[in-house]
């Protein structure tokens, strides 16, 4: 056993090494070129072709913005991504400071600003690192938690794995809610500006500009709040309708079990990194990765009312459509128009995927009710 976890600390020591050189090398090329390194699927004869629907999908990715690849700025960030270069090299010699771990998660996540080792680098230096950690401690880490939900690894939504310190359920919202809030406004930023202008355009989809204002920060810590009521409204909801049921679970771990399946809506942070042309960049590549995050999120919370209620997968499918409904309607149904009534010039951060007309919704609502009932959601095993 000693061996084993001998042989999988040095892997990892090698994998941070890997992460933090990756790191440094795209920093060198992003300040040697005064550019950061962008990615097309093909040349564009004009801003027209983007900006106008109808064109065949093009794509660029941006490993870095143009404000932080140019001048001082790229000398600042080619000295930030040495050090941390350096650090993992002191780390390989020097494996029990746990401080020179924390130091390279905090630097490998600034350098996403200038592409964090195409992205891949600061990947594998935040797994690596917190994996390490992880290993010297009693408890697991916060963030090995949040990776684990990540993946959906099952026994993260088990409440017979043991207790989850509710404090983490607390720093998963706000980590999801920062995130995800930061990365959809900065994403609609981007297309508003985009619109603005052919010039505009041209800088943000062509050269990699960033389109950055303070309304930005305001917007993902806004985020955080709604997604606190969103989360604890869910909670309660389904943890009633279990109650009816006959199950027996304490509210504390359910909640926190539900807090952590919120954590693939954080990947909406990606958003920005990729830029389309029309019709893909207003509407396509939002809409996915909405549906795409918010079914691992589903996926996430039918494991854990399996687990918690210690039901069938059928049966924690009949909760979640009665209680996911009840949801829907009290979020995108009352709470978002209301927001709108108060206050008309507000821009809700997050996306929002909202039906129309209302007696669609309606309908659905009482379809979900329906199959819920026949599901069994009101009869326990």
């Amino acid at each position: 056993m000693r061996n084993l976890l001998q042989r999988n600390t040095q892997w990892l020591h090698l994998i941070l090494l890997i992460g933090t050189l990756i790191i440094f090398i795209n920093t060198l090329i992003v300040a040697s070129n005064n550019s950061p390194l962008i990615v097309k699927s093909s040349v564009v004869n004009s801003i027209e072709q983007l900006t106008n629907p109808g064109n065949s999908l093009w794509v660029r990715i941006s490993f870095g913005f143009k404000e932080t690849s140019e001048g001082i700025t790229a000398l600042i960030f080619v000295a930030i991504a040495c050090l941390n270069f350096i650090l993992a090299l002191l780390y390989f010699s020097l494996p029990k400071r746990f401080s020179l771990l924390i130091l390279i998660i905090m630097l490998s996540i600034i350098t996403l600003l200038v592409g964090g080792g195409f992205y891949i680098g600061t990947v594998f230096s935040v797994i690596s690192a917190s994996m390490l950690l992880s290993q010297n401690r009693r408890g697991e880490l916060f963030v090995m938690k949040f990776l684990r939900a990540l993946k959906l690894d099952s026994r993260i939504f088990s409440i017979q794995e043991g207790h989850i310190d509710s404090r983490h359920a607390i720093y998963t919202i706000l980590l999801i809610g920062f995130l995800s809030g930061l990365g959809c406004k900065l994403y609609f930023s981007q297309v508003n500006m985009i619109k603005q202008s052919p010039d505009i355009a041209i800088k943000i989809l062509l050269l990699g500009s960033l389109a950055w204002d303070n309304s930005i920060i305001y917007s993902a810590v806004t985020n955080i709040g709604i997604l606190f009521l969103k989360w604890i409204f869910l909670s309660v909801m389904l943890y009633i309708i279990g109650k009816i049921a006959g199950y027996e679970t304490r509210f504390d771990s359910l909640a926190s079990r539900i807090a952590f399946s919120y954590a693939p809506i954080s990947l909406q942070v990606i958003l920005p990194i990729f830029l389309f042309n029309e019709p893909w960049l207003s509407f396509n590549w939002p809409m996915i990765i909405f549906f795409i995050t918010n079914a691992l999120m589903i996926a996430g919370i039918l494991m854990t009312l399996k687990n918690a209620y210690n039901t069938s997968i059928r049966k924690a499918s009949a909760i979640l459509m009665l209680g996911g409904g009840i949801y829907w309607i009290a979020v995108y149904e009352i709470f978002v128009p209301a927001i709108q009534i108060l206050e008309p010039e507000m821009q809700l951060p997050g996306i929002f995927f909202v039906m129309r007309p209302t007696h669609l919704v309606l309908s659905l609502f009482s379809i979900a009710i329906v199959l819920s009932v026949l599901f069994g959601a009101f009869s326990k095993e």
